[in-house]
């Protein structure tokens, strides 16, 4: 199966655009769940690819959805993209930003269906944590805007039933075992460790797809 990964600089991880397998799939969760299930599983010779892009919307995904998504003809998509559209919406009027970024992603989920009816969509949930090292008015815009999104891609999946990957509730429990900037140093972006958390909730939901 052909498994893409696709989002911004959370799924990029600085993946490289060469033949390079020591550096095809960046150093993101990306990475951690092609490793776990090419160890745990090599005899299906799953096929990874990662095209996240830093800084992406998801509007800015969708302007390279062509190359990097339907010209891959993934057996199975994951999409985690919203954050930088919440960045987007902190600073700019909410109706224009919020209305567009839940268009442009059911678009993009129409479009990939209709190219690709078979495909498998693995759809995973915008999060964010209050690490201290935010302004305190953008933090609260920032965190009001997410929940909007959050409730987005939970009914945009139900819709076209998609594997949901949920993350808010996961990290704000791993928050209380360590604190916030142990697993999102910047309140967005993960450490080590919240990408390790991040690919085992992936593997929890959407596992047994490349698994069984």
């Amino acid at each position: 199966m052909r498994v893409l990964f696709q989002g911004d600089s959370i799924t990029d991880g600085g993946w490289v655009r060469n033949a390079d397998p020591n550096h095809l799939m960046g150093q993101s969760y990306a990475y951690l769940v092609a490793s776990r299930v090419g160890f745990l599983a090599p005899e299906k010779n799953h096929e990874f690819f990662n095209r996240g892009i830093s800084g992406d919307s998801c509007a800015k995904m969708g302007g390279r959805w062509q190359e990097d998504t339907l010209d891959l003809k993934p057996d199975i998509l994951s999409i985690l993209v919203g954050i930088n559209d919440v960045g987007i919406e902190a600073n700019s009027p909410r109706e224009l930003a919020y209305h567009g970024m839940r268009g442009m992603y059911g678009y993009l989920l129409n479009e990939t269906l209709q190219v690709l009816p078979k495909v498998r969509l693995v759809m995973m949930e915008p999060f964010f944590l209050d690490s201290g090292n935010m302004e305190r008015a953008r933090f609260a815009r920032m965190e009001e805007g997410l929940q909007d999104y959050r409730r987005d891609v939970r009914e945009l999946a139900e819709q076209y039933n998609a594997v949901f990957v949920p993350l808010q509730s996961r990290f704000e429990a791993a928050a209380k075992r360590m604190p916030a900037n142990y697993w999102l140093w910047d309140s967005v972006h993960p450490t080590y460790a919240g990408h390790g958390l991040i690919a085992d909730a992936w593997l929890e939901k959407a596992g047994d797809l490349l698994l069984k």
